[in-house]
């Protein structure tokens, strides 16, 4: 949970989605209700998502507007389900399927940002809030999105893919009279960066925890160099290391199909300043490129692996899986759980928050499994069933 992780207060949703009404996550295993107040599940019945959402947004900002305050607002739109408004859903009623649906959900959600944004208006700590927006991923192509609406430009590549399409996303800075206005940036800049940069634009100092981020203050600014000259991703099995222009893919998967990848392709080079649609492998072209990247893609693996294991070794930590197997549930009447472990036994409320909110998810996962089995179990049975009537 949230408040195990740092903050002070939260709400929403722990899982990828929710139905924007009734708040159950209905795509994987058992039906589960998925509303949260700082670790604590409420119930709000047929009220719209990110209404309520942005009911919590500005009353934290009222109660905190004459002091600094941090708010991490994970829009769950426009992600399937695609519930846009009915006012939105008639300016794009004549747009064909999915398309409509997926411009009411972004326009929805735009309509959404910009409530809070007058918000700080109205309070007139507009022109000193930083502001970050950036989506998390390309448009997925999802039976559930609906086969997929979005749209890359010439980019190859999907949610679920690590071509370009799949990890070049918007990402909007503001903060007047601090940062340029109406100016772009091309260079490379992640998720994990956005952390330093915040600490770096408040003149905070960061202690000497190891970050992969770095800060953008220079590139914003000054339009300087990207800070990272080499940059890793890891995905399910597939890889890709980013050394400059040079792009190394290992066991790509193309989630916009725009193309066909053969076997040779398992290891994919490009040059990004001389083709940034990623149609073309150069690895056959380029073999010491390809061996160079590699073996920094398995220093990284390495390298990352023997820190996980010292860090846990240092600090005594065992992996969670150790103290969940020596967890006891109890399911009581009415249907809570209650946990004791070791840990949870002393553990102050933040780490008992995590704790809990760990365990309800394996528990979940579990029972989500045991359905899983269940059906097929099922459908074993009536498949023989079948045969024997063909039989008899």
């Amino acid at each position: 949970m949230p408040n195990g992780q740092g903050f002070d207060y939260s709400f929403g949703h722990m899982v990828g989605c929710i139905d924007n009404y009734s708040h159950f996550f209905y795509w994987d295993g058992l039906n589960k209700h998925d509303l949260w107040r700082n670790g604590k599940e409420v119930w709000h019945d047929g009220k719209f998502f990110p209404d309520l959402m942005n009911e919590e947004i500005t009353s934290f900002i009222d109660k905190n507007k004459s002091k600094p305050f941090f708010v991490y607002w994970a829009l769950n739109y426009p992600h399937y389900p695609m519930q846009g408004t009915d006012k939105w859903r008639l300016k794009y009623a004549h747009l064909p399927r999915p398309r409509r649906d997926y411009a009411a959900s972004v326009s929805t959600m735009d309509e959404k940002i910009g409530e809070v944004m007058q918000k700080l208006t109205d309070l007139k700590l507009r022109e000193n809030t930083i502001i970050v927006f950036m989506s998390d991923h390309g448009h997925s192509t999802e039976e559930r999105a609906l086969g997929g609406a979005g749209f890359a430009g010439p980019y190859r590549g999907a949610k679920g893919s690590l071509f370009e399409g799949g990890l070049r996303v918007p990402a909007i800075i503001s903060w007047p009279d601090h940062v340029p206005q109406n100016e772009t940036r091309n260079q490379l800049g992640v998720g994990t960066d956005w952390f330093p940069t915040i600490a770096d634009l408040c003149g905070l100092q960061l202690g000497n925890d190891k970050l992969d981020g770095k800060s953008l203050v220079p590139v914003i600014t000054e339009n300087a160099v990207s800070p990272h000259q080499t940059f890793h991703w890891l995905f399910d099995k597939q890889w890709v290391v980013r050394q400059g222009d040079w792009k190394l893919l290992g066991n790509p998967i193309d989630k916009s199909n725009k193309g066909i990848l053969k076997g040779a392709d398992s290891l994919f080079l490009v040059n990004l300043s001389e083709d940034s649609t990623e149609m073309k492998n150069e690895a056959t072209q380029h073999p010491e490129i390809v061996s160079r990247l590699k073996q920094l893609h398995e220093n990284w693996i390495t390298k990352i692996t023997n820190e996980k294991t010292l860090t846990k070794k240092e600090s005594g930590s065992q992996p969670k899986q150790n103290w969940f197997e020596k967890s006891i549930f109890m399911l009581h009447e009415d249907h809570h759980i209650k946990f004791e472990t070791e840990v949870g036994k002393n553990a102050d409320p933040k780490e008992r928050h995590e704790l809990l909110g760990y365990q309800n998810q394996m528990l979940f996962r579990c029972m989500r499994r045991a359905a899983r089995v269940t059906l097929r179990i099922q459908q074993k049975l009536d498949g023989w069933l079948r045969s024997a009537n063909a039989m008899f």
